[in-house]
């Protein structure tokens, strides 16, 4: 379970598959995150775009990549 507050948001477009998403950046436990939503499960929940300075919370996926670092910074 992972809940944060809305940063800021907007609906993107993935250049791809050319299919709209919505993605928010939202602040938790002192880090920003990026958070991307299905806006047809938004609209399921009689939701619209996050707003900042709003609520999110929920069961996500979390993903992310390892940046090397040097022995210095270990």
């Amino acid at each position: 379970m992972l809940s944060g507050r809305i940063l800021e948001s907007e609906m993107r477009l993935n250049e791809n598959t050319n299919i709209s998403f919505c993605w928010a950046r939202v602040s938790t436990c002192g880090v920003a995150l990026d958070a991307v939503f299905d806006p047809e499960c938004l609209s399921a929940y009689q939701c619209s775009l996050p707003v900042a300075g709003g609520i999110v919370a929920g069961r996500f996926w979390v993903s992310g990549r390892i940046v090397a670092c040097s022995n210095d910074e270990a």
